[in-house]
């Protein structure tokens, strides 16, 4: 792992233990309690993680007044 954040609270709709999120190419590999310090660490105080904010994938043909796509 290229990175460790330790100390992360999961906004997964649960009240849930810190736990810690390993990191590696950019890509989050682990998230659990405890993970072996093999990596830079950051100590994210008890903050909360949460996924992406932005959707990045759209539906067009559910789209109101959509204009069918010319292929």
């Amino acid at each position: 792992m290229d990175l460790i954040v330790r100390n992360v609270r999961l906004a997964n709709g649960f009240p849930s233990e810190p736990a810690d999120i390993g990191v590696a190419g950019g890509k989050i590999v682990a998230i659990e309690r405890g993970l072996a310090a093999t990596a830079r660490t950051y100590d994210a105080g008890g903050c909360l993680a949460c996924a992406g904010l932005v959707e990045t994938h759209i539906h067009p043909r559910q789209v109101p007044h959509h204009r069918p796509l010319s292929t």
